[in-house]
């Protein structure tokens, strides 16, 4: 029985987790009667034996599997694992393997916003304080990792070595741990100290504890789903872009016996009429037509019901012949029919990803005839390569989320098809190569037609320029640093598609133009992503560790909060040279400025302390919890900053702890400015609108000065001397950092610190950027003076780079996409600024070189 019970479990687990997926798309929606046909099938297709224990662990065993596969048919790659671990962590919970309290940690961590009460941190700057805070709050209130902290402190270069290996999710933890802890607490301890690596780990404990085939990609396998298909069942596939199955699904009608009995037809506009009448011939007996095929059900979202009606009736009609099969494909759209998604056999058959599966399928989409079409063939074979290089690079970039480009672009095979005819065009046309018409055509109006941010094209100019150069016809021009990829003039297309597949499987960051540690930021969002999503499928009740109820956590949460929060600024109380009036009659500029932001912060705290006593008397069960207010009881359970304050705030990333912390920081600086007066350095993070800010100093000059201000732009000098940014990392924080009182304002401009930046770093020695230190993402800018100058009626370029030079955009937070504004920029950029560079701006450009006015956590 108690076998019986766990395949039960195992069953509605599943059930369970695919309709929790229903937040992760549309397509992912299930009923209970599919599970109900396929467990049945399962039942029907194991392997009999006489002994009941024998045959119900055979039934458990093959279900499982079965309906595992069955389901991650119809998932996105990157959603499986997400799956395969769900799958998992339910079943070890529910066996007691996974205690509560490890459970809740590894979802939400300590929660502590003030870490103030901790013991001292008595690791070096390797060990940042929010990560000293969960092993001592984890040490403390769970015995099986009693003495961690301790164990931290006393083999601090074990632990160090543990925290900045490139494997630690293979390595045993540091003091023996490893022997102590079940496999899930390690993994509670791998995202404490290297949270990226679950990537990796996550992965090792399901094959760990599910199997290496719960792990696998499965090769995509139609005739499986047929198999268990019937004539009221339509098979769905699920497209991405790139993807096309409809080969696939002939070879499925060759091996079948009926190549000659399927219709495939496109709808779109006047096509639903069409499809209909094909379907109510083929449910019949008929002659000709068994199998039909509506492709891009997307499309033609107003005849959706008309297929759902259809459906309803083939259902219910026992006369459909037994070999009809219906077969739809669309894009995921919230305009395919519910129904239909609960009760079809659901595939997806995504393109293969990678550099050289990407150029692979460049040239076998050519074809022989147009290979052998240009008269310049030399010019024409080696561009031709550089032309499908660079469409595969722009497309692989985007996986690197804002450091491959700010706006994730949908480049598809038209854009290349319609290049590599222009191109052959071109090249018969001229006497030579038009460098500058190719670049500008293909690069800029082209593939630049389909880009929104003009920082973005600033990338896609740059590396279309590295390809189409005129070296690339002198030599083998190796087209990454490690020379793996060479511009090679083979003979046929045939030898270009051999040598596709002598090149890597896989790509270093490099390849791309990025610097190496690219990859690291790739792991970390991934990592982000499906912890995210984990959570999200959570029960409210799950994310209370301990003995602590989900109320209690949030009680405490909200008495830290109000705790420190601190009362609205009061301009009354300015000191009198704050806003001084300058000698037009006018308060300063920078004293107007100053007084908006206050003007948001205020309501902003006041928004907090009112909404922080509700849902504090709501949780105690004397006032009513309203909307509003349980969507902050449930994000505070998972440490995110409630919608209602998002609204009011700036745009942040960080999680809860690290937002409050950021915010009472900007408070402390903007009442300091308040009431002691303008500061000597200013921080640039703690405006709520740093736009505004650079306005106001530019207006400053021009009212000094009686100077236009549409003639000011700014120069940057980046100064030797070095400030902190009070909530910088310990491991990037400057030894020599200057004391506050030690500064001294600029006679014109301003100072500004705070910086970060990310994709390269600053040589304080050579004064100029260079390539950052390996593992290093982010480094601290030094201080930099902001110094207004005439334009004498020059038009400076927004984008270019001057030479010496390299034109650093400056962004709020990483993921530099944000609304676009009036003034045509995203409203999470602020300025750009002319930073000295020994080396080409091409590089950094492609390294998508940037500041940042604030880090994720």
């Amino acid at each position: 029985m108690m076998c019986v019970f766990f395949f039960f479990f195992q069953a509605e687990d599943g059930i369970r987790d695919a309709q929790e997926s229903r937040g992760l798309g549309d397509v992912y929606k299930r009923q209970l009667q599919y599970f109900s046909k396929l467990f049945a099938f399962n039942i029907e297709q194991s392997e009999p034996n006489a002994e009941v224990q024998i045959r119900v662990e055979t039934i458990i065993r093959e279900s499982t599997r079965e309906i595992f596969y069955n389901i991650c048919r119809g998932l996105f790659e990157k959603d499986k694992i997400l799956f395969a671990a769900m799958i998992a962590f339910a079943v070890l919970r529910h066996d007691g393997e996974i205690l509560p309290k490890d459970w809740g940690f590894f979802l939400a961590g300590s929660g502590l916003l003030d870490l103030s009460g901790l013991p001292e941190k008595r690791a070096g700057p390797w060990l940042k304080m929010k990560d000293w805070a969960e092993i001592v709050t984890l040490a403390g209130c769970n015995n099986a990792f009693k003495g961690l902290d301790e164990c931290v402190v006393e083999n601090e270069s074990a632990w160090k070595e543990y925290s900045e290996c490139d494997d630690p999710h293979e390595r045993p933890l540091p003091g023996g741990w490893s022997d102590k802890l079940s496999s899930f607490q390690i993994l509670v301890v791998l995202k404490m100290l290297r949270p990226e690596k679950l990537v990796f780990g996550v992965p090792n404990f399901v094959k760990q504890h599910l199997g290496e085939a719960y792990v696998e990609s499965k090769p995509f396998d139609l005739m499986a789903s047929y198999i268990q298909s019937d004539a009221v069942t339509p098979i769905i596939f699920v497209l991405s872009s790139g993807a096309d199955p409809t080969a696939y699904l002939m070879k499925l009608a060759k091996d079948t016996g009926f190549y000659d009995k399927i219709k495939v037809i496109s709808l779109g506009q006047g096509q639903g009429p069409k499809a209909e009448a094909l379907v109510e011939t083929a449910i019949k007996d008929g002659e000709n037509t068994k199998w039909v095929c509506l492709q891009n059900c997307h499309l033609a979202a107003s005849w959706m019901s008309t297929l759902e009606r259809m459906l309803e009736n083939i259902a219910g009609n026992s006369d459909v012949h037994a070999d009809f099969r219906l077969f739809l494909t669309s894009m995921p759209t919230k305009s395919f029919p519910v129904s239909i998604l609960q009760n079809g056999i659901k595939l997806t058959n995504e393109p293969p990803k990678g550099l050289r599966a990407n150029i692979r399928g460049s040239y076998h989409d050519i074809e022989e005839e147009a290979f052998e079409v240009c008269t310049k063939r030399s010019e024409w074979k080696k561009l031709l390569w550089a032309m499908c290089f660079f469409h595969a690079i722009i497309q692989e970039r985007r996986k690197f989320g804002a450091l491959g480009w700010n706006i994730r672009y949908d480049w598809n095979n038209s854009d290349r098809a319609v290049s590599i005819t222009m191109l052959s065009s071109y090249l018969d046309e001229q006497p030579t190569v038009p460098w500058s018409t190719l670049r500008y055509v293909i690069g800029e109006a082209n593939y630049g037609g389909r880009v929104t941010d003009s920082w973005d094209q600033r990338c896609v100019n740059s590396i279309f320029a590295r390809y189409y150069t005129p070296a690339i016809m002198e030599t083998e021009m190796s087209m990454d640093p490690s020379g793996h990829y060479k511009a090679r003039e083979l003979d046929k297309l045939s030898d270009y598609r051999n040598y596709i597949e002598e090149l890597p499987s896989n790509e270093s960051p490099e390849v791309f133009g990025l610097h190496g540690n690219a990859e690291i930021t790739f792991q970390k969002n991934e990592a982000s992503k499906l912890m995210d999503n984990i959570i999200s499928l959570q029960p409210r009740a799950a994310s209370s560790t301990g003995a602590k109820t989900p109320e209690d956590t949030a009680l405490e949460l909200i008495s830290s909060i109000l705790a420190r929060l601190p009362n609205p600024m009061d301009m009354d109380e300015a000191h009198e040279s704050t806003f001084a009036k300058d000698p037009t009659g006018a308060v300063n500029s920078l004293g107007l400025f100053l007084s908006m932001e206050i003007i948001r912060f205020n309501p902003l705290l006041s928004l907090m302390k009112k909404s922080l006593k509700e849902l504090q008397l709501a949780l105690q069960g004397l006032a009513v919890m309203s909307a509003t207010l349980d969507a902050m009881f449930a994000a505070f359970l998972v440490q995110k900053v409630p919608p209602n304050w998002e609204s009011a705030c700036y745009i942040s990333l960080k999680p809860l702890g690290g937002w409050v912390e950021d915010l009472f920081k900007r408070i402390e600086f903007m009442e300091c400015w308040l009431k002691q007066g303008p500061p000597t350095m200013f921080w640039l993070a703690g405006f709520f609108f740093p736009q505004g800010f650079m306005t106001a100093v530019l207006q400053t000059h021009s009212r000094k000065f009686s100077i236009a201000i549409d003639t000011l732009a700014f120069r940057a000098e980046v100064s030797p001397l070095v400030y902190n940014s009070v909530l910088a990392p310990p491991a990037i924080c400057y030894e020599d950092s200057m004391q506050w009182e030690d500064a001294k304002a600029p006679e014109n401009g301003v100072y500004i610190y705070g910086m970060f930046l990310q994709g390269a770093r600053w040589d304080r020695e050579a004064q100029a950027l260079a390539d950052s230190q390996p593992g290093v993402l982010f480094t601290q800018m030094p201080i930099v003076w902001l110094d207004p100058i005439l334009t004498n009626g020059k038009k400076i370029s927004e984008y270019a780079s001057p030479e010496g030079y390299y034109r650093c955009p400056m962004y709020k937070t990483s993921t530099r996409a944000g609304t676009l504004s009036t003034t045509g920029h995203s409203t999470n950029y602020v300025v750009a600024l002319n930073l000295p560079s020994k080396e080409s701006a091409d590089k950094w450009i492609c390294c998508g070189v940037a500041m940042l006015t604030m880090l994720d956590d």
